[in-house]
């Protein structure tokens, strides 16, 4: 029992880690059949957060997973954030001239946020995400991404 369990684990990993663990524009390493299988509409990758523990003395480590999509972006850029522990983030959409266009805060803080963001008014060119934790300005992770012609 335990090895099919384990069987079906590893098979689950593989299917899924492709898309969810690695952030898509590694794809072009992949053999050739390999990278025709890579969602192309997702950006997703992960991060982590540093987190002292001064009760216990040590450093935590916090996975953060991240998605965005659908590419090419033209009106919406749909946001989705994971992490085991809940925690409040921010983000800000920041054009190549390092100007913020775009805020988003939720209410409250939690494990997974799936945010939907009207990006239809910002001109076609470089963006990028700059993912915050609750009120603070310093960005914990920066993804960058084309904005395309559309729905102005």
């Amino acid at each position: 029992m335990k090895k099919r369990f384990l069987g079906s684990f590893v098979i689950a990993l593989s299917l899924c880690g492709g898309s969810v663990f690695a952030q898509q524009t590694m794809g072009s390493r992949l053999p050739a059949k390999q990278n025709d299988l890579l969602d192309k509409s997702i950006v997703s990758g992960h991060f982590e957060i540093d987190k002292p523990n001064k009760a216990r003395g040590i450093i935590e480590h916090i996975n953060v997973n991240y998605a965005i999509a659908p590419a090419p972006f033209s009106t919406t850029l749909n946001l989705q954030l994971n992490t085991p522990d809940p925690m409040l983030f921010a983000a800000d959409i920041i054009d190549a001239k390092g100007e913020k266009k775009i805020h988003w805060q939720p209410s409250q803080k939690g494990h997974s946020y799936n945010e939907s963001i009207d990006i239809s008014k910002l001109e076609p060119g470089a963006y990028q995400i700059n993912i915050t934790s609750g009120n603070k300005s310093e960005s914990l992770y920066s993804i960058s991404f084309q904005k395309v012609q559309g729905g102005k």
